[in-house]
């Protein structure tokens, strides 16, 4: 039982009613609109699905069936053809949209903004189209059209590409930024929103990242540039203006792992780093602990093969970046998505007389 408890009495049968009997409500909202209100505490991510499944559910429905009057007893009905399913349209409804009323309203507008790296616009085109034509047609997306009118007004230098819309608007025919000559029909004011960008995207989702905490940017040299210095990435950029976490949380799972640890598994766990989170720097990462990363290697090779056969290094650094390679394609990435990250190269001609396959030496 939940709090108090009230009987009543159905038909002559006693009942006990407690809080689970009511659904809640708001006392104020009740009598001030003379209707029942369900009032629920919105906490949790729920709240969104339970407030727009009766927008996007659909119009309302009718079932029905037909019946012959003077159906004979013994006489086959086709109840699935008989059956009709359709819309049902209230006198309410009906007489609202005869009167063309407005069914639904929406606000703020929301401008969806481009994300992407220098020369890399995305091109909408039919598969009929020459592609020559195509690749000649402008390409001035709403980034670019924000650069360019950024280095023609300086009076929107102090926001940023998502706020831009507050003294300017994007015109799709003129494909650029035009300044805001009146309000928005309701006095809101219109709202932009970036294209989502996942963090495995690399350097498009550093400079989406930028972009959040850059203003007034003419170029993508200038929203790699931080203290009159220009990065050659935007995840470096990120570093620098302090972004992006640094890489100690990486450097004491690997310190620990490489006390216990096979090699093999080191490497299988520096794959995991590399594929299931961002390391700001993996290529020092790598070299700090590669020795550790080629230990069964080296054992294979001064256990197996005299000093003038042994494979170099090189070679045995290149085989343990082949099996983090291995197990990154498994999942559908790749050392290459690492731009400080070397990529292992084929090793089948080495000098030595060494077994490796795919650069990979055999042990």
């Amino acid at each position: 039982m939940q709090g108090r408890t009230v009987v009543k009495f159905v038909h002559g049968e006693a009942h006990e009613l407690d809080n689970r009997w009511l659904v809640p409500y708001n006392r104020a909202l009740c009598i001030k609109y003379d209707c029942h209100m369900n009032v629920e505490d919105c906490a949790t991510i729920r709240s969104i699905k339970y407030l727009h499944k009766y927008i996007y559910k659909g119009h309302d429905r009718g079932q029905g069936k037909f019946e012959a009057e003077n159906a004979e007893e013994n006489e086959v009905i086709d109840e699935i053809n008989e059956y009709v399913d359709g819309r049902y349209v209230s006198t309410s409804e009906a007489a609202w949209r005869l009167f063309t009323f407005s069914i639904h309203g929406m606000y703020p507008v929301v401008r969806r903004l481009h994300v992407h790296l220098e020369g890399e616009e995305t091109l909408q085109f039919d598969g009929n189209d020459n592609i020559d034509e195509v690749l000649e047609e402008d390409r001035t997306t709403t980034l670019t059209a924000w650069f360019e009118s950024n280095g023609q007004n300086r009076d929107g230098h102090h926001l940023l590409y998502a706020d831009y819309e507050e003294m300017f608007r994007y015109g799709r025919k003129a494909k650029k930024y035009l300044r805001r000559v009146r309000a928005q029909k309701g006095g809101h004011t219109p709202v932009g929103r970036m294209y989502f960008v996942p963090p495995l995207a690399g350097e498009r989702y550093y400079l989406r990242l930028l972009l959040n905490h850059v203003a007034g940017a003419t170029s993508f040299e200038d929203v790699r540039t931080h203290e009159n210095v220009v990065h050659s990435t935007f995840k470096e950029a990120c570093v620098s203006r302090g972004l992006l976490d640094d890489d100690t949380e990486w450097y004491k799972c690997l310190e620990e792992a490489v006390t216990s640890f096979f090699a093999r598994q080191c490497r299988r766990l520096f794959a995991t780093i590399l594929e299931f989170n961002i390391p700001r720097a993996p290529f020092d990462l790598w070299s700090t602990f590669k020795s550790h990363l080629i230990e069964d290697i080296v054992h294979h090779q001064n256990t197996h093969y005299p000093e003038n056969l042994r494979a170099s290094e090189a070679e045995m650094e290149n085989s343990a970046l082949w099996d983090i390679e291995e197990i990154l394609r498994n999942s559908g990435r790749s050392l290459a998505e690492f731009h400080d990250m070397p990529m292992p190269v084929d090793a089948a001609n080495n000098p030595n007389n060494v077994t490796i396959t795919n650069g990979r030496i055999q042990l």
